[in-house]
């Protein structure tokens, strides 16, 4: 093997390990993506307005109340108006003893994910383990709502991390392009460019 040969291979993989390295980390923060934001905010227990729901909670944290838009509830495809939830007045109370759990009203987030889409109505903190009543009322019309455990404060703090991965992943694709062209069209030690 000559020794032309041999560099020209050493300067092809630089740019391939920016290329791989780039692909990598894109399909590790799409899965991260999926883990921490999607899959949460589609699980959850549902139930129709005007009504309650008992949730279990295994360990404490933030819940979030989601109206759904758009999506199937008890094996029935089901779709309602966005302001057809307005006017839904939540309470939130201990199943054990009935003590009142603090409720945030909150609309700022939407969840798209195939067919379904999902609302924020509001949250509460779940500060110890146990079943908690979640109960929907003053509403004319019903609406299907999920309680989920799943922070509308995470994403927002999360996003610019998982945007700048993503920009990085792309950056570092772009670049390993770059430098393989490059390295393809430099003339080689003898003036000519290889084919």
């Amino acid at each position: 093997m000559s020794a032309l040969y041999k560099d020209e291979r050493r300067g092809s993989a630089v740019p391939i390990v920016l290329i791989v390295a780039g692909v990598l980390v894109f399909v590790i923060n799409l899965a991260v993506v999926y883990t921490l934001l999607v899959r949460p905010s589609m699980g959850g227990t549902g139930f129709e307005s005007p009504g309650s729901v008992v949730v279990d909670v295994a360990t404490p944290g933030d819940f979030t109340v989601m109206h759904q838009t758009a999506g199937t509830f008890e094996g029935q495809r089901r779709a309602s108006d966005l302001g057809d939830a307005r006017g839904v007045l939540i309470a939130v109370t201990r199943a054990s003893d009935g003590a009142p759990v603090a409720f945030e009203a909150d609309d700022s987030f939407t969840m798209n994910v195939g067919a379904t889409q999902r609302v924020t109505v509001g949250r509460f903190w779940a500060e110890e383990a146990g079943a908690y009543r979640v109960e929907a009322r003053g509403n004319a019309k019903p609406v299907v709502l999920f309680v989920t455990k799943w922070s509308t404060r995470v994403p927002f703090a999360a996003v610019g991390v998982l945007a700048s991965l993503q920009i990085l992943a792309i950056g570092l694709v772009i670049l390993g392009v770059n430098r393989l062209i490059k390295t393809r069209r430099a003339p080689s030690a003898h003036g000519r460019v290889p084919a």
